[in-house]
């Protein structure tokens, strides 16, 4: 059976990372308060509206406590920490509030997590996973000598079992512990408290029925809010997609597109190029007929690979260009996150970027 990395990863390893790099920083150095750290991230996490990291509180820094999160919030809170742990110096510059060791650490960890939570491997990649998580096993060794983890344990055999099922994010338990908001619907509508498997289980087959009697009941289309139609409208954004689909029948603008439940919006960051990573900001969507649609984006300038913080720096240009939404090059919108006064990009879920691979 594979490995599930929302308990082995997220609830475990990952949880177990985020308690230790804190605990660090705020207890034993004492650079940074608990305050400004719980304000930073609460900034930060607008970038994730649905998975906001809690508070995290004293009692829970204490040696025997978890940080009280959800698998999803503590991969945000993750992501967060290397910017929320940042401290100005003399300069004006930024650097991690503590040991350099527990921060290389804590980022090799999150290169793990974006290897396993790639949606397509190349074989090379394996072996870079499996090399990846004998280096971290041993610095986190020589950074916590008493740790003893099955868990741990568990992470070395993530690769052959890439290997054997595939992407090991389709094995996980992300979607059947999703499932149970719909169970836990229906029991507040039924009020059946004689036999509620019984229920449960009937009002659970009737929804199936349901979606099976529609037409296409696995995938409808993509779904979209129509704004206006812009086929005459003077302006260059529609200009230079009459250049790029001169045989678009109509041109409307739209405000948001879901794609295979992948939503996009003005300002969401999408990836050009992975070879040498290039972004682009969606400035307006239009749907060009056919059920076909194309991005206006202005192009973003990449800038350098911030290790400390795992995150490309970029800067957005004035370069205007169109994208067909059916050639994307990575089919999911790149995080976008603000610290600083810079921008940066984090395309979680690639094979290769932020994985320790450029």
């Amino acid at each position: 059976m594979p490995q599930d990395l929302m308990h082995t990863a997220n609830e475990g390893v990952l949880s177990y990372m985020c308690h230790l790099i804190l605990k660090h920083v705020i207890v034993d150095q004492k650079k940074i308060s608990l305050a400004r750290v719980n304000t930073t991230i609460a900034q930060l996490s607008n970038a994730f509206p649905a998975d906001r990291p809690g508070l995290i509180k004293e009692e829970h820094l204490a040696p025997t406590h978890t940080l009280r999160q959800s698998s999803a919030q503590m991969r945000v809170l993750s992501l967060l920490l290397p910017f929320a742990l940042q401290v100005k110096t003399a300069d004006g510059s930024l650097q991690f509030a503590g040991d350099a060791k527990y921060l290389n650490c804590f980022i090799k960890f999150s290169q793990i997590m974006n290897f396993c939570l790639a949606y397509k491997f190349h074989v090379t990649d394996v072996e870079l996973l499996r090399a990846k998580i004998q280096e971290f096993h041993e610095e986190l060794i020589l950074i916590d000598p008493t740790v003893n983890k099955a868990k741990l344990h568990f992470l070395h055999h993530i690769p052959d079992q890439i290997i054997l099922y595939g992407g090991i994010r389709q094995v996980a338990c992300y979607r059947f512990e999703g499932h149970h908001s719909i169970f836990k619907r229906h029991f507040k509508i039924i009020h059946n408290y004689v036999n509620p498997m019984l229920s449960l289980a009937l009002h659970h087959q009737v929804r199936k029925c349901n979606q099976m009697r529609k037409k296409n009941f696995l995938y409808d289309g993509h779904e979209y809010t129509n704004k206006m139609d812009v086929t005459n409208l003077v302006d260059r954004r529609v200009a230079a997609v009459k250049e790029s689909f001169p045989t678009a029948p109509q041109i409307i603008e739209i405000s948001r597109l879901k794609v295979y439940r992948t939503v996009y919006k003005e300002g969401h960051l999408i990836l050009l190029a992975d070879d040498e990573p290039e972004f682009a900001v969606i400035q307006k969507i239009y749907s060009i007929g056919n059920n076909k649609f194309c991005f206006v984006c202005l192009k973003a300038k990449t800038r350098s690979l911030v290790k400390e913080v795992n995150a490309y720096h970029i800067s957005t240009m004035s370069t205007l260009l169109t994208v067909d939404v059916d050639q994307l090059k990575y089919p999911h919108p790149i995080v976008r996150l603000v610290w600083d006064s810079k921008d940066f990009a984090m395309p979680l879920g690639h094979h290769k970027l932020l994985a320790g691979t450029c």
